[in-house]
């Protein structure tokens, strides 16, 4: 079959649609956020491929099957492969750029058979694992897991491997708890909640309450242990796993002085190649690295030597191609953005040489400069190439005018969405009139964008100034941001952006705001401070990894929309309190304990007892303008706005939500399934859900992240207000159509890296795209 059929797709917000993706082609599925294109390529496409696949290996329990009703028919569908950006959240905190590339056991390889060190009794240079030829001494035995920190063989005993030394702090695990409203229970490590359970039946108290409704001794025996009980307490149960991704929101570390940081014993480091212990070539640059390499290639010992190094050589090349230059092997997966993992994934597909694969890819350019998407493009094209089909939920230009195949959703999100505007090929899409998004491509809609406000800057207005910063790959740059305006920070990716404005500016004025002064560590040297109340930094880390943890609760609206349900209660003759209207507390299923599903034969599956609704019945018979506590959780942000329309307090942060591009997310989404660009705006609006703010700075960065350009309108719209109650935002952004609007422009440059660290261009929109030394001028909308 040439193409892959969907009949009568409704999952979520689709509406009995028909869909036909062609074998072989390059994909793009666009349209608004929330609109439906990930429930299709992902819920549905990649969901159904995986079942179909673990259900011929009878990995799949046909008894639980719920979800046939998301479609009539599929035909055509090839096995798949997906990347979405959530799975940056579900990597192992030790997994590095290296290890997901698989760089680091063939460099481990390559020291083990090529490197040397320096004889410890004459002092001649001796290749590993061979006798000293002047005087015969032998220096240990090398195999390739001796250069891994992961080794028991090669790593630092000080610090396990790890490159840090980890303090819990108690202080800090007590004043969560403290503050939590979740139930002892939910804040409990996973792997001590039976043990929890167990001591808590014993014991005589309520798991289900949080940490500060216990009673003293029960909150000091939690903390500390019972031995009464036989109950190790969770304080001494971190200290004995010891492993970062159990203790690292609650540790203090510093860098090992045993390894300074490598995670490898002393004796390993003095084994090198080119004059390099492994350490260095994994924390240098993979741009960096690919040169050293090169150079191992071309004065190779023997044939074998230089074929590893090749072979090394095309794996960082890979990564080169995608716009990843500036990483490091030692890059931990956890901090990558959505982007950078996309495009990490998408460098190692090219060594599996498969075909008649379905690659389901989540938005690969974000976080790219204009000029670095043509190399991404061209990756997906060649792996369409290779004999696979590509689907990309994607919203830049670029990506949609090297389609062969579009599909639109739209109009809106939520449930203004769900239906199919669009399928066809790109020049049928420009001229489509029932289009949305090819609006903006056509340039149809984007000159009411870029009327901004009429603000001039002058040599007199107010600006922050920064002279003499050198952090990172930055040059002994001086700045000048103005302030009262929409300040935009381009440059490619890894010219130190982040380095200048998150690494130098934040922290300088945060201390100059905690302590008055102007001066910071180094060098750099800091004015105009004083124009500023307060700077809020709005990133896209996560924001919560428990999975019980929502949006709505993160951003305090969850609380109230608990009081209003417990308001209900009362007016109904029933007597419950808000703790009875939170699935981690009193009200949450039995069976389930609140999550909606159980787990099942390694699978998850709706709860039997609450049918995935989460709460205890009697709970469920509380309704709210019609609606129960669970129909809420299960509401987008736009259908919640419409029903707390008459609450001035909730309608106001759910509009706030609407109008920074969330309308479509559910209020009970777990946190865990939030991309960066999502979190950031989440965080964007619990800062702006305070309409008092004047005087303050807010730094974003790359906020238009998932953003068609439908919503990036909005979120200009949003900021613009910001700025015109008299705050200055700055954005880190490397979107063409935002930069546009803004007032001001910074870009850095050239390159990235050592290439980078300079200022090469700064003024207005309109003097950037006249100046010879600007990148990012030709790409603007103004040309």
């Amino acid at each position: 079959m040439s193409s892959l059929k969907i009949h009568r797709a409704r999952l979520h917000n689709l509406k009995e649609i028909y869909v036909e993706i062609p074998k072989h082609r390059l994909t793009v599925i666009t349209g608004p956020s929330g609109s439906g294109k990930s429930s299709l390529a992902f819920d549905l496409i990649h969901y159904e491929g995986t079942k179909r696949y673990l259900s011929a290996l009878g990995e799949w329990d046909l008894n639980y099957e719920y979800e046939t009703t998301s479609f009539d028919k599929m035909e055509g569908l090839n096995p798949t492969v997906a990347v979405e950006q959530k799975l940056v959240r579900q990597s192992n905190p030790r997994s590095t750029v290296g290890t997901k590339l698989g760089m680091n056991r063939l460099l481990e390889l390559f020291f083990s058979l090529y490197g040397t060190l320096e004889c410890t009794v004459c002092g001649n240079t001796v290749a590993v694992n061979t006798s000293c030829k002047v005087c015969g001494s032998r220096h240990g035995e090398y195999v390739p897991s001796a250069f891994s920190p992961n080794s028991s063989i090669g790593m630092c005993f000080q610090c396990y491997g790890r490159g840090v030394i980890s303090h819990v702090d108690e202080k800090s695990i007590f004043e969560k708890l403290m503050l939590s409203k979740a139930s002892l229970y939910n804040d409990t490590n996973r792997n001590l909640k039976q043990e929890l359970l167990r001591y808590a039946k014993l014991a005589g108290f309520d798991a289900n309450l949080p940490y500060s409704k216990q009673s003293p001794a029960i909150q000091r025996d939690y903390l500390y242990g019972s031995n009464e009980f036989y109950f190790i307490g969770y304080i001494p149960y971190i200290n004995q796993i010891y492993a970062q991704k159990d203790i690292e929101d609650w540790a203090e570390t510093t860098v090992c002085p045993g390894c300074e940081g490598s995670g490898l014993a002393p004796e390993v480091l003095k084994v090198k190649v080119l004059n390099h212990h492994i350490s260095y070539l994994k924390s240098i640059s993979v741009k960096e690295l690919y040169g050293i390499l090169t150079e191992a290639a071309e004065h190779g010992h023997d044939e074998r030597s230089v074929q590893l190094a090749e072979l090394m050589c095309r794996k960082l090349l890979h990564l080169l191609d995608v716009g990843l230059s500036y990483l490091s092997l030692q890059r931990r997966i956890p901090t990558l953005s959505g982007g950078e993992l996309q495009r990490l994934y998408l460098a190692s597909f090219f060594d599996i040489e498969l075909n008649e694969i379905m690659y389901v890819f989540d938005e690969p350019t974000v976080g790219l400069h204009e000029i670095e998407k043509d190399k991404v493009i061209n990756k997906l094209l060649k792996l369409k190439e290779a004999g696979n089909t590509v689907i990309v939920v994607e919203h830049d230009h670029m990506m949609l005018r090297a389609a062969e195949h579009i599909i639109e959703f739209g109009p809106g999100g939520g449930q203004e969405g769900g239906q199919i505007l669009f399928q066809g090929n790109y020049e049928q899409f420009i001229s489509c009139k029932e289009s949305v998004i090819s609006q903006y491509i056509a340039k149809e809609q984007v000159q009411r964008l870029l009327r901004r406000r009429d603000l001039i800057i002058t040599a007199d207005t107010p600006r922050l100034s920064l002279y003499g910063v050198n952090t990172n790959n930055l040059k002994d740059i001086h700045v000048a941001i103005p302030l009262g305006t929409m300040v935009g920070v381009a440059g490619v990716s890894g010219s130190g952006k982040s380095s200048l404005i998150t690494d130098t500016l934040v922290p300088a004025l945060q201390e100059h705001l905690s302590k008055g002064r102007k001066s910071v560590a180094g060098s750099t040297h800091l004015d105009g401070a004083e124009h500023i109340r307060k700077c809020h930094l709005v990133e896209q880390k996560p924001i919560g990894r428990a999975k019980t943890s929502i949006p709505a609760s993160y951003i305090g609206v969850w609380d109230l929309i608990r009081q209003a349900f417990s308001k209900q209660a009362i007016d109904q003759g029933e007597h419950y309190t808000e703790g009875d209207f939170s699935f981690n507390s009193r009200g949450a299923c039995q069976q389930c304990r609140g999550d909606g599903i159980v787990e099942i034969a390694r699978f998850s599956h709706v709860c039997p007892s609450c049918e995935g609704k989460r709460f205890k019945p009697e709970i469920l018979q509380i309704r709210y303008q019609g609606y129960t506590i669970s129909d809420v959780l299960r509401m987008t942000v736009q259908e919640a706005s419409g029903v707390f329309v008459h609450d001035p307090k909730i309608a106001r942060i759910l509009l706030t939500m609407v109008n920074v591009g969330l309308g479509y997310i559910a209020l009970g989404q777990p946190i865990t399934t939030i991309s960066g660009g999502e979190a950031q705006r989440i965080k964007l609006t619990k800062e702006l859900a305070d309409h008092k703010h004047t005087g303050q700075l807010f730094v974003l960065d790359e906020p238009t992240s998932g953003l068609s350009y439908h919503d990036i309108g909005k979120l200009l719209t949003l900021l613009n207000e910001l700025v015109g109650r008299g705050n200055s935002v700055i954005v880190i952004e490397h979107d063409a159509l935002f930069l546009s609007c803004c007032d001001w422009i910074l870009e850095l440059g050239p390159g990235s890296g050592e290439q980078g660290g300079s200022i090469i261009a700064e003024g207005t929109p309109e003097m950037l795209v006249h100046n010879p030394h600007s990148v990012i001028g030709s790409f603007l909308y103004l040309n």
